[in-house]
């Protein structure tokens, strides 16, 4: 057991999310885009319960992503559609996310290349 308090004892746990490609699949195959697409759109999810439309409207897509959940509910309603599909699936207003997801995963991934070389 540790004597530092600052380091944890117990043993943590992280999430990671991902699925593997077959040797000559590209990463924006439709079978990719739902098989990771659940677990990208979380930030949105999470943005929108914890901090409401301004929170949602700062993050790509995020107003119209927004819109369309409001125009579904009324207000009382919304929690049970913000969390609509989960980490599950993805309904048709999550899936349009993916685009912007995958274009800023896919700069970060451009970015680190270039910084490796």
């Amino acid at each position: 057991m540790s004597s530092d308090l600052r380091t944890p004892c117990s043993p943590t746990a992280t999430i990671i999310s991902g699925t593997v490609l077959d040797p000559s699949e590209d990463r924006d195959s439709d079978r990719v885009r739902e098989a990771i697409g659940p677990w990208r759109v979380v930030d949105w999810h999470n943005a929108y319960a914890k901090g409401g439309a301004e929170a949602v409207d700062a993050l790509p897509g995020g107003r119209a992503w927004r819109a369309a959940l409001e125009e579904l509910a009324p207000e009382g309603e919304r929690h049970l559609l913000t969390f609509e599909g989960h980490v599950t699936h993805l309904p048709d207003r999550d899936r349009r996310l993916l685009d912007h997801e995958l274009r800023a995963f896919a700069t970060t991934r451009q970015q680190r290349s270039a910084a490796d070389r």
